[in-house]
Order: C-alpha cells, then sequence, then structure tokens
C-alpha cells in the first residue's frame, strides 16, 4: 500500500488504495527430494515468483496462511481460492 503523501497545501492526501492481485498458487517440494536440495526448490520457488509478479499475480504457496489449521484443509482452500496454481516437482524413476 502507498503512504500518505502532502498536498501543496501541507495536508495530508489519503493512501493510494491498491486493488488486491490475483493469487498465483504455488505447488512443489519446499526441501530435499530425490537428490534435488532445498536450494533448488529456493531457486526454482524464487523463478516462479518473479513470473507471477510480472504478470500481476502475487505468489505464495498453497499451504501458506494467516490461519491456524489443519494443512489439508488450508491447503486444498488455496487450490480453490487461488486464480491460477504452478506445481513443479520431480518424479523419480523406478527400476
Amino acid at each position: 500500500m502507498s503512504t500518505k503523501s502532502k498536498t501543496a497545501n501541507g495536508k495530508s492526501s489519503p493512501p493510494d488504495i491498491e486493488p488486491d492481485k490475483p493469487t498465483c498458487g504455488i505447488v512443489m517440494p519446499i526441501s530435499e527430494i530425490d537428490g534435488c536440495g532445498a536450494t533448488h526448490w529456493k531457486d526454482v520457488r524464487n523463478i516462479i515468483e518473479e513470473a507471477a509478479e510480472k504478470a500481476g499475480y502475487e505468489a505464495k504457496i498453497v499451504s501458506q496462511s494467516d490461519d491456524v489449521g489443519v494443512i489439508q484443509q488450508r491447503i486444498v482452500q488455496n487450490l480453490y481460492d487461488c486464480e491460477i496454481v504452478v506445481c513443479d516437482g520431480f518424479v523419480a524413476q523406478t527400476g
């Protein structure tokens, strides 16, 4: 949000109100998995967040919330509420 600014007569003007940005949910590992370390996933998250911001979205991990509660419920609700969702992960090959 913008801060208040002074007008020519020295009085404060109301702050500019920015509309809420649509949300880009991110679904991805956040720790080491199948040889890709936490640093790798942090880099991937930064790339996704930067792209989302450039496209006009607020990016957040779908498990992220201000509410305390059951994480599965939080994830499902955020998936439902997000305008778009980006999923990234590593699929290990077996035998």
